[in-house]
């Protein structure tokens, strides 16, 4: 018990402040013979303190700006309202929803209890407790920029290693050196790294670190930061009209590891103990800086917390899901911060099993909708030549021709006429195959009157099991064909389809060729505020998504 002392928590007097305890007495002149005749006696002792600093690891996650109303210290004074920026956890605490990562995006239970969190909440109440995303949600092909309410990076101690290497009588102030044997007053010299290690008239009994002889040696304040996507990618790009940072360093794994993971290997751990290890061992300077920014599936940097906490506040750090043909469109990702301070600001080395100790860890999870892609059409590209007189004959009473079509010179009336179908029309729509019955639609238009008609040989067999086809002539005297089915079959179907020619045509003639997925297939249409059809910057101002009657 007696008098105790406590300071912040984040406080400490190695970086330029100091502190001290001041004791004064008074005694009132009660000890004199006649009280009003006494001198007051006084007397006044100030205790320097010493804190000590301790490295504080560094914080993931959610800045968002808070609205405190304060009540005054008597109830007739008025209640103050206090605005300031808080970190909340990044795992969103008691109201996280699992289900908003199955449910359909376009219902309105969806819209409902996974919406963005709405622009003016700003009560810790409302933020603990109401109904929100706290994930990423963004269409696919879409990117995504982080804000600092998606996370956000801090370090309370990063600071103050820059203001201890600045003081002029403290140079490079971290040392190295607690040793079995080594005296306390030698320990608080002990060594720096570029300097022999001497306590007092002998040499210190502890080696000096590796990390005093790596490549890659921390400078005072430096954070490793590794931003990880396990399915999308991942950016730290200045956004149009924005520069470089400064001290944004791009590392690159050395080995098949993430720099996380190397650090932790059982290999590494041990020679971090015999104060062996070196940061080259897992992650090297990137030789192209540019590249290693952009589309990643992991970013790893070396960088102060002023520079990563300027990229996030001003949109340089984005997340996109996998490009069209790769994965299903749409689905569950994980987005992974891991931060490191390498020890940064312990007034010890701390050997470098720092560079573990010091780190933390988050992930955020990702749902990236699925948005029906267009299906692509692939044709020949080359002037197509028949030949005027080259006809096709229908046997309606399947008596004479196999199948009932006869065609002379069947391999000229193909399209594109010739003896191999590597040509052929062919089409393509990754996403329309999500379900068993997405079929699309395939027309074809020849562009002027009475210029022939479409007939189906060989493979015309494979399209009647799943898939049918209609031909006719519109109010323009235009004639059509059109195949429903899936598109395997009619893919499979169409190196049958022939031109037959009308024998009083000659010229040039267009053919239209256009396809339809019938909306096949995507969990929404994109076009929605923040959605593929209308990115935004604020995540937040993001709408219900829409989807397209089937």
């Amino acid at each position: 018990e007696g008098l105790t002392y406590l300071s912040h928590p984040n406080f400490n007097t190695r970086y330029g402040i100091t502190e001290s305890i001041t004791i004064e007495i008074n005694d009132q002149g009660n000890m004199g013979e006649i009280y009003f005749q006494t001198k007051h006696l006084s007397a006044k002792a100030v205790i320097r303190v010493l804190v000590e600093s301790v490295n504080d690891p560094p914080q993931i996650g959610r800045l968002l700006p808070v609205i405190d109303v304060v009540p005054g210290i008597y109830d007739t004074d008025p209640s103050q309202t206090i605005s300031s920026n808080v970190l909340f956890p990044l795992d969103g605490g008691r109201n996280v929803r699992d289900d908003c990562y199955t449910m359909s995006v376009t219902s309105p239970l969806y819209s409902f209890l996974c919406s963005p969190q709405s622009m003016d909440m700003e009560d810790r109440a409302s933020i603990n407790t109401a109904a929100y995303r706290q994930f990423i949600d963004i269409d696919e092909d879409t990117i995504f920029v982080v804000a600092p309410d998606v996370f956000w990076i801090d370090d309370v101690d990063s600071d103050e290693a820059l203001l201890i290497a600045e003081l002029p009588d403290q140079p490079n102030r971290r040392y190295f050196c607690s040793g079995v044997n080594v005296v306390q007053i030698f320990q608080d010299r002990g060594c720096f790294c570029g300097e022999g290690c001497v306590c007092g008239a002998q040499l210190c009994d502890c080696a000096a670190p590796s990390i005093c002889f790596d490549d890659m040696t921390p400078t005072p304040g430096d954070l490793i930061v590794e931003i990880s996507a396990e399915g999308g990618m991942v950016s730290l790009y200045p956004p149009p009209g924005r520069g470089f940072i400064d001290n944004l360093e791009f590392l690159t794994n050395t080995t098949l590891l993430s720099v996380e993971e190397c650090v932790k290997t059982k290999e590494n751990l041990k020679l971090m103990a015999d104060d062996r290890f070196t940061l080259t061992m897992c992650a090297t300077k990137c030789l192209d800086q540019t590249a290693c920014m952009r589309n990643q599936s992991r970013i790893t940097l070396r960088t102060f917390k002023s520079s990563i906490q300027e990229a996030i506040q001003n949109a340089y750090v984005t997340y996109s899901g996998q490009p069209d043909g790769v994965g299903t469109g749409g689905g569950l990702d994980v987005v992974r911060i891991w931060v490191s301070d390498q020890g940064m600001t312990d007034e010890r080395y701390l050997s470098n099993h720092a560079l573990v100790a010091g780190s933390v860890v988050a992930s955020l999870i990702v749902r990236v909708v699925a948005v029906n892609d267009a299906p692509t059409i692939s044709y020949p590209t080359s002037l197509l030549l028949y030949t005027q007189g080259d006809r096709c004959y229908v046997d309606l009473k399947n008596t004479m021709f196999p199948g009932g079509v006869f065609c002379s010179r069947e391999a000229a009336l193909r399209l594109p006429p010739g003896e191999t179908n590597q040509d052929s029309i062919f089409i393509s729509d990754w996403d329309i195959d999500d379900v068993p019955y997405g079929n699309l639609t395939l027309g074809l238009r020849l562009g002027k009157k009475n210029a022939g008609r479409f007939q189906f040989l060989k493979a015309s067999a494979g399209l009647t099991r799943d898939a049918s086809y209609l031909q006719w002539v519109d109010d323009q005297d235009l004639r059509n064909l059109a195949l429903a089915g899936p598109r395997v079959t009619i893919n499979a179907g169409l190196p049958g389809l022939h031109y037959d020619t009308d024998p009083d045509f000659i010229g040039y003639l267009p053919i239209k060729v256009t396809a339809d997925d019938n909306s096949n297939y995507g969990e929404c249409n994109g076009e929605h505020e923040c959605g593929q059809g209308n990115p935004c910057l604020n995540h937040r101002t993001a709408t219900a998504h829409t989807q397209d009657s089937r």
